[in-house]
């Protein structure tokens, strides 16, 4: 129904600047319709072609519910509601230059999405060119990227990535980022006989310069917004200086700062060219690109295939990006070189050595 104080009939249409409008939810053989209200809308009614052209100004106004609004311009007739314009569904924005809107959802081939952080104006996820189906009885949105090459950012933990699909959870807060590139192998290592798999999934690149472009791949990234968390799945390693990370389980988490969290009983590998040491059971802080710091564990092999472990209490990057490490080894460990010299001292580690170097 419309209701206005300026109706203007013309031969072939009727107008009106400011009318109150409302569309009741509906469902026929062929189409549905959902719910549409507001007020100081522009309207255009054109009987003959059987079409009620509908266009928001100085209001929103609502559709499907109290808190979802629309901006721009509609179409309804017999066959549905279609429109271009901005869908505001209070966590998230979307916007298209064609919209079809059904009774309980609505999709568009070709749209940009923008979800925000909860109880915050600022954006969580921003990304453009998708094809969009938005459930809001379910409140359940699928997104696909129309557009392989195209950047999705993650302002609140400064990444971007190129993501094919997203699930979104509205009231679960959360996001899956979906990904299934392939990234061809270095080729770090293969002077040593070395080969590497290729990677799967999205390449996610910090955007924070403190961290010089840090990246990892993974396939598969939870985004949960009201937490502020990215959690990443099936991320095989990631290289930082000269070494390789491989976190437990395969799973690392990006916190409200954009910063990797610690992680916990990793293996560190260095270099990656060499490849001639290996830590485990690491403790680990990313910082960048070409920064980290940690300890974990080494096993010290001698002559008689003798194992011993070494703790390296600091394990850091030097000045020439380098991976180094120290640790002490007291009386008590009653550790040996060989089967003839017992040592007690410091022990020193750096990536490029074959060897390591004791001083005690």
């Amino acid at each position: 129904s419309v209701a206005s104080n300026n109706l203007m009939f013309f031969p072939d249409s009727t107008i009106s600047t400011s009318a109150q409008l409302t569309i009741g939810e509906e469902t026929n053989y062929t189409h549905s319709y959902p719910k549409v209200w507001g007020r100081n809308i522009r309207i255009r009614w054109l009987p003959y072609q059987d079409d009620l052209r509908i266009k928001t100004t100085t209001n929103q106004f609502n559709i499907y519910n109290e808190t979802t609004y629309f901006e721009g311009s509609l179409t309804y007739n017999p066959k549905g509601i279609w429109g271009s314009g901005t869908v505001d569904l209070t966590l998230a924005t979307t916007g298209a230059k064609r919209f079809d809107f059904r009774q309980y959802d609505f999709s568009s081939d070709t749209a940009s999405f923008n979800i925000r952080v909860l109880n915050s104006q600022d954006w969580a996820l921003t990304t453009d060119n998708v094809r969009c189906q938005v459930d809001m009885r379910q409140r359940y949105a699928h997104l696909i990227s129309n557009d392989p090459l195209a950047i999705t950012r993650i302002p609140t933990h400064r990444y971007m990535a190129q993501i094919n699909e997203f699930k979104w959870w509205m009231d679960r807060h959360e996001l899956n980022l979906i990904a299934g590139q392939t990234f061809a192998p270095s080729g770090e290592g293969q002077k040593y006989g070395f080969k590497d798999e290729p990677l799967t999934g999205a390449r996610y690149i910090s955007t924070d310069k403190a961290q010089d472009s840090l990246s990892f791949v993974s396939p598969s990234v939870m985004l949960n917004y009201e937490k502020k968390i990215l959690d990443a799945s099936r991320v095989k390693y990631v290289d930082v200086a000269d070494a390789r990370i491989f976190p437990p389980n395969e799973q690392i988490v990006v916190g409200p700062d954009g910063r990797m969290m610690t992680i916990s009983k990793a293996r560190i590998m260095a270099n990656r060219e060499t490849r001639f040491h290996e830590i485990y059971e690491a403790t680990v802080n990313i910082s960048g690109r070409y920064s980290y710091t940690g300890s974990g564990k080494y096993d010290y092999i001698d002559e008689n295939n003798k194992r011993q472990t070494i703790l390296f209490s600091e394990i850091s990057v030097d000045s020439t990006r380098q991976s180094v490490a120290s640790g002490s080894i007291a009386e008590p460990d009653s550790f040996t070189l060989n089967p003839f010299f017992l040592f007690q001292g410091d022990v020193q580690w750096a990536a490029a050595r074959k060897y390591l170097q004791f001083e005690g």
